[in-house]
């Protein structure tokens, strides 16, 4: 889902857990909807970071956990739906 921050997207876990995923060179808006593979690494949050993120609530009320540096991207398909 898009996130307030320009260039960031969330990636929302089963467990309720968000990631702000930050991808630098990637746009990874243009990969929204489709099922990919991501490498790279959690940042750090300091107390400030900290703070500004308990802050960051999404319009469910939901709040990003971490920021997750995205280093590679691989599409996996172009859809992420499930066919059963």
């Amino acid at each position: 889902m898009k996130s307030h921050a320009p260039g960031e997207v969330w990636l929302a876990q089963k467990d309720g857990r968000i990631y702000g995923l930050e991808g630098g060179k990637i746009d990874l808006n243009a990969r929204l909807g489709q099922k990919v593979r991501l490498t790279g690494y959690v940042l750090p949050e300091g107390k400030e970071e900290a703070a500004e993120d308990a802050q960051k609530e999404d319009n469910a009320g939901k709040r990003e956990t971490a920021d997750f540096r995205v280093r590679m991207l691989k599409m996996i398909s172009k859809s992420c739906r499930h066919s059963d």
